[in-house]
C-alpha cells in the first residue's frame, strides 16, 4: 500500500542545538525565522537543548543556520550546532512541538529582571496587564526560581497552578506576539495574585492596585514590610525614615552591616546618583544585582544608618513588576534587605515567613506563585574599574561556567566550598555549575538548606558525583558534611587547601592554561598545610599543586576565634611584636582597651593559634586609627571602615616599609617596622592620610616580594584572590603596579574572590589531580 502525502518520507535537515537556549524565547525566535524563510518543520526543547527539523530548499536552510547564531535573542548563547541530513515525514508549515524528556545537559535560565516593554504594559491603562504584579514575556520574568525540572515548559514550573484564560492562550499561540510560548505568561484573570497581611495577622484581599496603594501607605507611615519577591522575602522600609531603618536594624539584629536600596527606575537612580556607564550597565542588566555605588557620587543626602562608616551604598533597580509598583513615589528608594533572622537562610515560603518574620515586620505583601529555589540578591562592586561579583545568587545562578581546556574532563566532582558565604559546585560536561549563596553553615538552618541544595545541583546537571571535594579544615561544617556524604555514597573524599582553592578559582575563571602562576591570596584565614591559620600567602604553582613561597609574618590570635571579631586583640599583639608596647599603653586606654586584660592575654600568647592573616592586619590598623568597633557585627567591618577612611585622603605614599626576610625556604613580609612610624604619625597626620599611606605601603611590600620570588622561580602571571581582594583601593593600586612591572594580572569577575568562590577552585584542583592520577 502506498504512503499518503502526509506520511511521505523526504530528505530533511536536523539541527541539535546546545547552550543557553531554554527560557530566552529561543523556540518562538526559531519559529518566526523559519516561517519568514518559508521553511517547514518544527522546533522542540530537549534536555540537552533544542531540536530543529527543517524542510525546504538548501539555500534557505543554509541561510537559516547562519541567522540562528547571529540573531539569537539575548542572553541566549549557542554552544554547539550539530547538523545532519535525515529522512522524515513531510511537514506542513512550521510549528513548536512538544518537548522531548530524554537526555541530559541543558540548564534552566537565570531569573531575569522585568523588561522595558513589560514595564510599559504595567503603566499603560489600556493594557490588559496594567498594574498587574506578575506581567512577563519571553524576555523577562522568573526562570530558575520557579522551575521544577527541564525541559522548560509551563507544566514543569510553579506556573502550572495557573491555567491560561482564553485571552492569554491566544497570546501564547500568536507567533507575532512577544509572549508567544512565554511559559510565565499570566494576567489578572488567570495568574497569581497578591494579598496583604496586617499587624494583627489578618489577611486583606482585593484588587492589586488598591493593595499596592495600601502597602505604599504603610511604608510612608514608617512601617516595616515583609515582601515576597522572585527568589524570597525582603524586609523593606522607606529609605528616608531613619527611625524605621533603626527599628529594622534592631529587630533584625543587624546593627551595622550595610542595607541595600531599591529604586523604581533608571531615571530614579539618575536623579539620586551621578553614574558612570559601567555602573549603569550593571544596574540595568537582566541579572539586576545590587551594585555598590560611591556615596560621593550621590546627588542627595541619604540616612547615615543605611550604610554607616561605609564609602559605598548598595543600589538595585526594581526587578519584578511587584517591586516596580511598590517602589513608585519613593525618590530616596526603599530599603530592601534579606527577609531572614540574622544568620538564618532567606525565607521564601508564605507560611515560613509568617512564622519567622512576624516579630520583625508590621505587615506582609504575599502572593501565591510558589518559589521552588530560594535566591538572595546578587552583589556587584566596581573593582579596578571592572564589575566584580561579590555574592553570586539571583540573576547569575545557575549559569554554567566553562572550564579551561586543560581541565576538561568527563569526571563529575561535587565541591562543597567553605563555611562562610557557602556556595557549592558540581562539574558536568566540561562545565561548572555553582549553587546559590547559602550563607554561614555554622547556622543549623543554613547547613540544612545547603545539604538539600546538593540534590538540586545534581538534578540540574543530571550528574551523580564521582568524587566529593572539601576544604582541608577538619572542623568546617562543609568538611564534615562532605565526609558523611562520601561515606554514605561510598565515594572518595579529596581535600583542598583553602588558599590553593582561592587561587585556582581565579585561574579557572580566567581560563588560564599556563605551567605556573603566582597566587597572592589575602583573606581572613584558612587552614594551612602546617596546621596554622594562613591568610597572607604567596603560592606558586597551578591547578594541580602549589608551593608556598611567601607569607605575611604570623602573629598569635589572642583568644583564637575571638580575635577574628575583636580587632583590638589583633592590635595589641602586633604592637607587642614590634616592641611598641610601653609606648602604646596610653593610646590603648584612649581607645577603651583595658590594659590589664591586654597584658594578661599577652602573657599567654604562646597558647593561641598563629595566623598570617592579612585580614587581621587590616583589623589592627583600623583599631589603631579608631575606626574599628570593639566587636565586629559582620565580617570585614573594620577593614571596610579602614578603606572608607583611606578614600578621604587626597593622595597616598608608601610611608611604612615592611621588612622582607627569608625564613628557611619561605619569604616573609613583616609589618613590625610600620608600627613605630604609625604611632608617631598619629600626632602628625590625619587618620585618613595614615590609612591611605598604609594601603600604598602594603601594595609596595606585596610587589617587592612578588619581584623577589620571580627572580628565583620565573612566572609571568599573578592571580589575586581572597576576601581582602574586595578592597578596590588595594586591588586597583596592586594591579596597576604589577602590570607596570610586566606581569599579567588576573582578577575575579563572575565568581567572588571571597569564600563564595572556593567551590570552583576546589573542583578545579580535584579535576587536575584526577587527570594526573593523584586524586584518589
Amino acid at each position: 500500500m502506498g504512503q499518503t502525502a502526509t506520511t511521505k518520507q523526504i530528505a530533511s535537515t536536523r539541527l541539535l542545538v546546545t547552550g543557553r537556549i531554554q527560557g530566552v524565547g529561543f523556540r518562538p525566535f526559531v519559529c518566526r525565522l523559519a516561517q519568514k524563510m518559508g521553511l517547514r518543520g518544527y522546533v522542540r526543547n530537549t534536555l540537552e537543548g533544542a531540536e530543529i527539523l527543517l524542510q525546504g530548499d538548501s539555500d534557505s536552510v543554509q541561510l537559516f543556520s547562519q541567522h540562528l547564531s547571529q540573531q539569537l535573542p539575548s542572553p541566549g548563547h549557542i554552544d554547539t550546532i550539530h547538523i545532519a541530513t535525515i529522512w522524515a515525514n513531510a511537514q506542513e508549515g512550521f510549528r513548536l512541538d512538544k518537548s522531548l524528556e530524554q537526555g541530559r545537559g541543558a540548564l534552566p535560565l537565570e531569573d531575569r529582571a522585568i523588561c522595558e516593554q513589560c514595564k510599559e504594559d504595567l503603566q499603560n491603562s489600556l493594557s490588559r496587564f496594567y498594574q498587574y504584579p506578575f506581567v512577563s514575556c519571553t524576555a523577562c520574568g522568573p526562570r530558575f526560581s520557579i522551575v521544577d525540572s527541564l525541559p522548560w515548559d509551563k507544566e514543569r514550573t510553579s506556573m502550572a497552578a495557573f491555567p491560561f484564560c482564553q485571552e492569554c492562550e491566544a497570546l501564547y499561540l500568536d507567533s507575532d506576539d512577544r509572549r508567544f510560548h512565554a511559559q510565565t505568561l499570566a494576567c489578572p484573570h488567570c495568574g497569581p495574585s497578591v494579598w496583604l497581611v496586617d499587624q494583627q495577622g489578618q489577611p486583606i484581599v482585593g484588587h492589586s492596585q488598591a493593595l499596592i496603594k495600601q502597602a505604599q501607605g504603610w511604608l510612608k507611615a514608617g512601617k516595616i514590610l515583609a515582601i515576597k519577591g522572585i527568589g524570597g522575602f525582603h524586609l523593606c522600609c522607606d529609605a528616608e525614615n531613619e527611625h524605621s531603618i533603626a527599628r529594622l536594624r534592631l529587630q533584625k539584629r543587624r546593627p551595622d552591616k550595610p542595607l541595600a536600596l531599591m529604586f523604581h527606575s533608571v531615571a530614579a537612580v539618575n536623579q539620586a546618583f551621578c553614574l558612570d556607564s559601567q555602573s549603569m550597565d550593571c544596574l540595568a542588566a537582566p541579572s539586576a544585582p545590587i551594585v555598590l555605588l560611591h556615596k560621593h557620587h550621590a546627588k542627595m543626602a541619604f540616612a547615615e544608618n543605611i550604610a554607616p562608616n561605609q564609602a559605598k551604598l548598595g543600589v538595585m533597580l526594581a526587578y519584578s513588576p511587584l517591586h516596580v509598583l511598590l517602589s513608585q513615589g519613593f525618590p530616596h528608594g526603599l530599603v530592601m534587605t534579606s527577609g531572614n533572622i540574622s544568620g538564618a537562610p532567606l525565607c521564601y515560603q508564605n507560611e515560613e515567613a509568617l512564622a519567622h518574620l512576624f516579630p520583625l515586620a508590621d505587615g506582609f505583601v504575599l502572593h501565591n506563585r510558589a518559589i521552588v529555589h530560594a535566591q538572595d540578591d546578587s552583589l556587584v562592586s566596581m573593582i579596578a574599574n571592572k564589575p566584580m561579583v561579590l555574592r553570586r545568587a539571583r540573576g547569575f545562578v545557575p549559569e554554567a561556567l566553562s572550564l579551561p581546556p586543560n581541565l576538561h574532563s568527563q569526571k563529575s566532582v561535587l565541591a562543597l566550598g567553605g563555611d562562610l558565604k557557602n556556595v557549592m559546585a558540581q562539574s558536568a560536561n566540561q562545565r561548572m555549575v555553582l549553587s546559590a549563596h547559602h550563607g554561614n553553615l555554622t547556622h543549623p538552618q543554613a547547613l540544612e538548606a545547603a545539604t538539600a541544595d546538593i540534590a538540586t545541583l545534581q538534578a540540574l546537571t543530571q550528574q551523580q558525583a564521582e568524587l566529593i571535594v572539601v576544604d582541608s579544615h577538619p572542623d568546617y561544617q562543609s568538611h564534615q558534611l562532605g565526609k558523611r556524604l562520601a561515606q554514605t555514597l561510598n565515594l572518595p573524599l579529596f581535600q583542598v587547601q583553602h588558599h590553593h582553592a582561592h587561587m585556582a578559582a581565579c585561574l579557572a575563571e580566567n581560563q588560564w592554561q599556563g605551567k605556573q602562576a603566582l597566587g597572592i591570596v589575602l583573606d581572613g584565614l584558612g587552614y594551612g598545610e602546617d596546621g596554622s591559620l594562613w591568610g597572607g600567602e604567596f603560592l606558586l604553582g597551578n591547578y594541580q599543586s602549589v608551593k608556598r613561597l611567601g607569607r605575611l609574618a604570623p602573629s598569635p590570635l589572642l583568644g583564637n576565634d575571638k580575635a577574628n571579631v575583636e580587632p583590638w586583640r589583633c592590635l595589641i599583639t602586633r604592637l607587642k611584636q614590634a616592641g611598641c608596647w610601653p609606648l602604646a599603653e596610653e593610646l590603648l586606654q584612649k581607645l577603651g582597651i583595658d590594659n590589664h586584660s591586654a597584658n594578661l592575654l599577652l602573657r599567654h600568647q604562646g597558647q593561641f593559634m598563629q595566623s598570617s592573616s592579612a585580614g587581621r592586619l587590616f583589623d589592627a590598623v583600623a583599631c589603631l586609627l579608631d575606626v574599628a568597633p570593639y566587636r565586629q557585627s559582620f565580617e570585614g567591618q573594620a577593614a571596610m571602615a579602614l578603606e572608607t577612611l583611606a578614600l578621604a585622603a587626597d593622595s597616598a605614599t608608601p610611608s611604612y616599609p615592611f621588612k622582607m626576610i627569608k625564613m628557611d625556604s619561605l619569604w616573609e613580609l613583616n609589618p613590625a617596622p610600620i608600627w613605630p612610624l604609625l604611632l608617631v604619625d598619629l600626632t602628625k597626620k590625619s587618620c585618613a592620610q595614615i590609612a591611605a599611606d598604609f594601603h600604598q605601603s602594603l601594595v609596595a611590600a606585596l610587589v617587592k616580594l612578588c619581584k623577589q620570588i620571580n627572580q628565583e622561580a620565573s612566572f609571568d602571571t599573578v592571580a589575586l584572590s581572597g576576601g581582602v581582594m574586595q578592597n578596590d583601593l588595594l586591588v586597583s593600586a596592586l594591579k596597576a603596579v604589577l602590570e607596570c612591572q610586566g606581569f599579567a594580572v588576573l582578577l575575579h569577575e563572575k565568581v567572588p574572590p571571597n569564600d563564595g568562590g572556593l567551590a570552583l577552585g576546589q573542583a578545579a584542583v580535584a579535576l587536575a589531580n584526577w587527570e594526573a592520577g593523584s586524586c584518589v
